[in-house]
């Protein structure tokens, strides 16, 4: 004779209790504040690090589409060769959650990284990221050695870390 199965524990077939969150934990959101404002006080090769190892901490396996239709992006870009800072704002509020603060915030950034990223979420061709490099922040355009590489991080850049550092940005703007 065979041994009668044994029942599975109560607890183990009682449904998971599901928990909608609708704001970030406070221990996240501090974490994500703490990151942000590291990212915005490192130099162009400790962003770079950043951004580079945000896939390490987080693996994912899923490819997103590009989040921007081609004519926002073509918006976007003659905003930027027509050095109007204003718009290409608007044009990258259309980034879903991000507030007007932040994007100034990014947009304004000396060293640049924050728009290769949010043009890496965006989905943007390498080379109007380029041209818009060039144009729309003059800290940045000046130094040819400085787009270059910006643009090897765009490359190197997956389109996961791009929206890894996006949301933690939305975290820690509290949007």
């Amino acid at each position: 004779e065979s041994p009668a199965p044994v029942a599975p524990p109560l607890a183990s077939t009682l449904p998971l209790p599901v928990r909608e969150q609708t704001e970030p934990e406070p221990v996240r959101r501090s974490e994500d504040i703490e990151l942000t404002e590291l990212f915005f006080a490192a130099d162009a090769e400790e962003r770079r690090l950043i951004l580079l190892n945000l896939d390490a901490a987080e693996p994912t396996e899923t490819q997103r589409k590009p989040l921007a239709a081609d004519d926002v992006i073509g918006h976007l870009e003659n905003a930027a060769l027509a050095h109007n800072t204003r718009d290409c704002l608007r044009k990258l509020g259309r980034v879903p959650n991000i507030g007007s603060e932040l994007m100034t915030r990014l947009v304004h950034d000396e060293s640049g990284e924050p728009i290769v990223v949010a043009a890496k979420l965006l989905g943007m061709k390498a080379a109007v990221l380029h041209r818009i490099l060039l144009f729309v922040n003059p800290s940045v355009g000046h130094s040819v050695e400085r787009v270059y590489d910006l643009a090897l991080l765009y490359y190197e850049m997956t389109p996961a870390a791009a929206e890894r550092m996006i949301s933690i940005w939305r975290r820690a703007d509290n949007v």
